[in-house]
């Protein structure tokens, strides 16, 4: 009986140091899967950086800044004296046949 108990031990003993193993390398695969993610990210944000250096470079007005002109609207068009565009033949609501 006694065998059989230190039979048994042994084996739990194995299966102990098996899950240890196991946790340690799960350990390291969330550290190491976090790094690469942090550099990933790193390497994201210098590319944004750079594109952004570059955009700003080339016409400060892409990046969104104050000299973006504002859209007009239609009553703009009237009030600066820009004729309404002409009618076109063929579109619908605008006195033209359809197709």
């Amino acid at each position: 009986m006694r065998d059989e108990i230190e039979k048994q031990i042994r084996h739990l003993q194995r299966q102990a140091a098996t899950a240890r193993r196991y946790q340690a390398f799960t350990e390291t695969e969330r550290r190491l899967t976090a790094e690469l993610l942090a550099l990933r990210l790193r390497d994201l944000d210098g590319g944004a950086e750079v594109h952004d250096s570059a955009m700003r470079e080339r016409d400060p007005c892409d990046a969104g800044g104050p000299c973006r002109p504002a859209r007009r609207r239609s009553g703009d068009r009237k009030a600066a004296g820009i004729p309404k565009r002409p009618e076109r033949p063929g579109r619908r609501g605008q006195g033209g046949t359809t197709r």
